[in-house]
């Protein structure tokens, strides 16, 4: 298994579980039939993905959850 130093997937990621969230989407993509956007010697997705992130090749964006608008309380 490749080693990818931890430092090198948190430099451009904040957070650790979106990473995993991200990586583990990415992955499923690889198995599914997508191109790999690095080079790499092993087969694992998993591997595939989290290089990719920690080249810098694939990155997550962080969307804001649209806010609800609260509604006037209705009498009966």
């Amino acid at each position: 298994m490749a080693y990818i130093p931890l430092e090198e997937l948190t430099r451009n990621n904040k957070s650790l579980f979106r990473l995993a969230l991200s990586a583990a989407e990415r992955a499923n993509e690889i198995n599914s039939g997508a191109k790999p956007l690095v080079v790499v010697h092993s087969k694992n997705p998993t591997t595939i993905a989290l290089q990719e992130f920690a080249q810098g090749k694939v990155h997550y964006e962080e969307i804001e959850a649209p806010k609800e608008e609260s509604k006037p309380a209705e009498d009966e």
